[in-house]
């Protein structure tokens, strides 16, 4: 069986982000993920547009992330996933800078704030 490093895949590429951005840092996933947005074979993919509002939000970019996951909510063709994107795109956190890295977020069904640890950009 060929490995994936002979037989690349454009539709790996998403999910090494992913993995990249948990273990490296949201900004070294989103580099890789803002890469692939020129792809031609990922061009209608809405997993990846997924992929990249998930990771500007977490990096604070909320205007980004928005436009981002509405994008890949218009590519989806199932109702479902549609609905889901959309869904995430509108209930997003507040998220609230307490100096040195350390954040919280406010849930929008709570009025207290959460903390989240440091931020890993």
């Amino acid at each position: 069986m060929p490995s994936l490093q002979n037989a690349p895949s454009p539709v790996i590429e998403p999910n090494r982000a992913v993995a990249v951005g948990m273990a490296e840092g949201r900004g070294a996933g989103l580099a890789i993920a803002d890469r692939l947005v020129g792809e031609p074979a990922l061009k209608s993919y809405h997993l990846l547009g997924s992929v990249r509002g998930d990771l500007l939000h977490k990096l604070g970019r909320f205007k980004e992330a928005r436009m981002t996951l509405e994008a890949a909510a218009n590519l989806a063709t199932n109702r479902r996933e549609r609905e889901l994107l959309r869904r995430r795109r509108g209930n997003r956190s507040t998220v609230r800078d307490f100096g040195e890295g350390t954040r919280s977020i406010r849930l929008r069904s709570r009025d207290d704030w959460m903390p989240v640890g440091r931020d890993r950009t």
